[in-house]
Formats: structure tokens, sequence, C-alpha cells
């Protein structure tokens, strides 16, 4: 407990202290292949000049080997699972438990809901000790490693640190919030970022700013700070190719976001924040799965919440679907990620989850016309 009040990431060594006690895989969720391969990674990436630089420094390095070697350890099962089932009832790649996807038996449903899946940002894993994490697409987040790269989550950061230095009490609470997760998230991550969830706090604060009634409270210095905001979130997106994917699947799922209200939404959003909630309280899901769903939530009612007619008229290609539809199917994708690994689960922690995943999820399937 000392060691976790010091949020240095000591979790990772901890879970394997557990592991040699009671002997066996380190991490029995995943295969002896996978295992291995954690095994030489450590030993092959960690350098002695990452010791130097302190337990939290090698501890996130660790952690971030895990989750790569989790996300292909489920790639290789789902792709093994593939080749043995000679007929799909449901498209590839992606899980549908009787107990709630069964539901949908629009064959366009399931395939939208395949692709929102897919293109989700960030994803669910189950991690080392057992508990939902939540972790960068390996699929959609794959920068291109440039020089260019290297430098911009530091520049953003600055310009965001330069617009709420000076944030007018004018201005919309949920434009700070957003730049405050946005730059909280870029910080942890730094060129391994969930981009759909830069994505999501991006489409709201280019939204809010772009909107006649920021005219009231933007000054020409903020207005030339949130134009290079959106100029260097448009630019990270461009090094991180794979993740037009994403903007094309949710660009070609019709909604009628009129019908969608804060009526509809919020008790959506109070049963999402209540069982993830409970389910960190114990210990069934991480931090950073409870941060990214709370930012989630949020979205949901933010997004309901901006006017259609106050958007910029001439709406930037790069920032893809309307800040509605994409709160709409960021949430669907990464809860029904969450309530694929949940429903499958043992604990009864994650038991619960589920049924509050299934209960939420039948409602936000509504909401973007997947169910009647």
């Amino acid at each position: 407990m000392v060691l976790l009040a010091q949020q240095e990431g000591w979790e990772v060594w901890i879970s394997w202290y557990e592991a040699r006690l009671r002997g066996g895989l380190t991490y029995p969720q995943l295969s002896p292949a996978a295992n291995a391969r954690i095994d030489n990674a450590q030993a092959l990436e960690i350098m002695e000049e990452d010791w130097d630089q302190g337990p939290a420094h090698v501890n996130a390095k660790i952690r971030a080997i895990i989750e790569r070697e989790t996300l292909q350890d489920q790639r290789e099962r789902t792709a093994q699972e593939s080749s043995e089932t000679s007929s799909a009832k449901q498209p590839a790649g992606v899980d549908i438990p009787d107990t709630l996807g069964a539901v949908l038996t629009s064959a366009a449903a399931r395939a939208q809901l395949k692709s929102v899946v897919g293109a989700t940002s960030p994803t669910v894993v189950q991690g080392p000790a057992g508990a939902l994490d939540a972790v960068p697409n390996p699929h959609t987040d794959f920068g291109d490693g440039s020089v260019d790269l290297r430098e911009l989550p530091e520049r953003q950061c600055s310009i965001i640190g330069s617009i709420l230095s000076d944030y007018p009490q004018n201005a919309p609470k949920h434009v700070r919030t957003s730049l405050e997760y946005y730059a909280a998230h870029l910080q942890e991550r730094g060129t391994r970022p969930s981009v759909g969830l830069l994505d999501d706090h991006a489409i709201i604060v280019v939204a809010a700013t772009g909107s006649p009634q920021a005219q009231v409270w933007m000054e020409a210095g903020q207005v030339a700070a949130f134009g290079l905001f959106r100029t260097n979130h448009g630019t990270i997106k461009t090094h991180f190719p794979l993740s037009a994917a994403r903007d094309q699947a949710f660009g070609a799922i019709e909604i009628d976001e009129d019908a969608v209200d804060d009526t509809r939404v919020r008790p959506i959003k109070k049963q999402l924040d209540e069982g993830v909630h409970q389910a960190h309280e114990a210990g069934a899901v991480t931090d950073g799965f409870k941060q990214v769903s709370d930012q989630l939530a949020a979205q949901l009612t933010t997004a309901t919440d901006l006017d259609p007619n106050d958007l910029r008229p001439s709406w930037d290609d790069r920032f893809g679907p309307s800040p509605k539809k994409r709160a709409l199917l960021a949430s669907a994708g990464f809860y029904y990620s969450a309530f694929n690994h949940a429903t499958v689960a043992t604990s009864e922690p994650l038991q619960a989850l589920a049924s509050v995943l299934a209960a939420a999820l039948r409602e936000l399937f509504k909401l973007i016309g997947w169910l009647a």
C-alpha cells in the first residue's frame, strides 16, 4: 500500500511478486508465448539510462510493454478462433454475446457496430491483475515516428498552458475541461496517445471556439492561441494515418442528432458513472479506465448541449464527424468493448459492471438508431 500511494506505477512489480508466490505464469490470463515476450522485452528494451531516470520511468516502460503484448496476445487469440470457426454468425473480429448483441437483428447495425468497435480509441484490455484497462488502439494509434511528432506534444501542451493561464471567466467551462483532459493525456502518453480521445476533446474545443458566441469572450491573443491549437491537433492527426479509419467509420453512420437531447443522455451518463465508480472501488477497473470513462461520460452531456447552429460554417475536414456523433459512437465502442470483457469475467464486480453496461448500451444503441 505504501508503494501504491507513491503513484509511481508499482502495480507491475506487485503483480510480479504475487506471481512468484503462487508459482506459474506471471500473467496467467496471457499465453505462455506472451509471457515470454514480456520477459524478453523487459530485458532488451529497458536500458541502464532508463534505470537512472527512476522507478516511475521504468515502471511506465514495463506497463507499456505489458499493454503491447496483451494486445498482441488478444489479436493472436482472435485470429486462432476465427480460423477454427467455419461459419461466423456475427461480423468477424467482434464478439456479440447473446445478452446484448443478439438484439441487434439488423445486419447493417451489426456491421456498423463492428466498424465502431474496431476503430475505438482508446480500446479496452484486461490487464495483468484482471482489471479492465484503457489503452491506445494498436491499429489506429500507430504514429509514423517522425521528428516533428516528437516535438508536437510539448508544443501543444505549451499552447494549452498559455490558454488556461488567462482563461476568461465568461468562457464555457466545458472548453476548459476538454483542454485540461487533452493536455493531461498528451503529457502522460506523449507520442503514443489514444488519438480518438484527443479527437473527442479537440472537436468540442473547435466547436465552441468556432461559434459566433465565442466572439463575446475571445480576445485577439486567444483567437490566435486557439488557432494554433487547431493547427497542431490537425498536424498530430497527420502523423497517425490509420486514425482516419475512425473518422471514416463514424462518418458513414447516419444518426438523427436532433432527436438526441439532454433528457435522453443524462440517465445513460448516470448509469455509466455509478457502474464504473463501483467497479473502480472494487478494483475491477484501473484508474486509467475510470479516467477515460469519466471523460466519455462528460463528453456525452457536453456534446448534447452544443447547438449545431453554433458550429463553424466552414467545418475543418480534418476534425471529421460532429461532436455529438463522435461522442455517441466513441462511447458505444468503448463501453461495448468493456462489456465484451466484463460479460465473460468470473469476478462479481465485473459481472455487476456487465449488467450496468448492458442496460446503458441498449439505451445508447437506441439513440444511435441501432435499436428501435
